[in-house]
């Protein structure tokens, strides 16, 4: 179980317009008997058990990838785009002018969401920018072995995982959600 939200949709506005740009969000899931916990500011899950102690730490060593103010700038013109998909009455250079002003992390996130499947495997989505088109997860085994990476060059990444099936939500013209779930054959 996620206990992240994430609302998009019309009426509603890109969720980087209210947070930090390039800013990791935490992730919390169960996870093995207990829960996990990802922050995303380094590439580390933690699993705590019930009673509030650590039981076990997997860490990928990854160095931190500066925030430069290329991508900054990348970031707040994807975002005003799906901003403007949502809404064709506002000012574009104003709002660009704005998101612009607003302060950014010096660091991008290490990951993205973080998400359990029943059969206690994790699949860690790698920081997905506004303006990439596609996803990437590492599946990480209840035991803490990364089992391994799964790239997808377009599409948005899954909302939910259930074993050997993924299930993705799209939205139509008018709002209209559809979940999907497709099965991963794995070699």
């Amino acid at each position: 179980m996620i206990v992240r939200v994430e609302t998009r949709g019309p009426g509603t506005m890109a969720a980087t317009a209210f947070g930090m740009a390039l800013a990791p969000s935490a992730s919390i899931a169960a996870w093995d008997g207990g829960f996990l916990v990802a922050t995303g500011e380094r590439w580390q899950l933690e699993q705590w058990d019930t009673a509030g102690r650590l039981s076990r730490v997997v860490r990928v060593a990854l160095p931190p990838t500066l925030a430069t103010q290329e991508a900054f700038a990348d970031y707040v013109e994807a975002d005003l785009r799906q901003m403007r998909g949502y809404s064709q009455s506002f000012d574009l250079d104003s709002a660009r002018t704005a998101l612009l002003a607003r302060p950014h992390a010096d660091t991008v996130a290490a990951h993205g969401r973080v998400l359990s499947a029943f059969d206690g495997t994790l699949w860690v989505l790698d920081y997905q920018h506004p303006a990439d088109s596609g996803w990437a997860a590492t599946v990480v085994a209840p035991d803490g072995r990364i089992l391994g990476r799964i790239e997808r060059p377009d599409g948005q990444a899954p909302v939910a995982i259930g074993g050997d099936r993924l299930a993705f939500r799209t939205e139509d013209d008018v709002g209209i959600a559809t979940i999907t779930v497709h099965r991963l054959r794995m070699p």
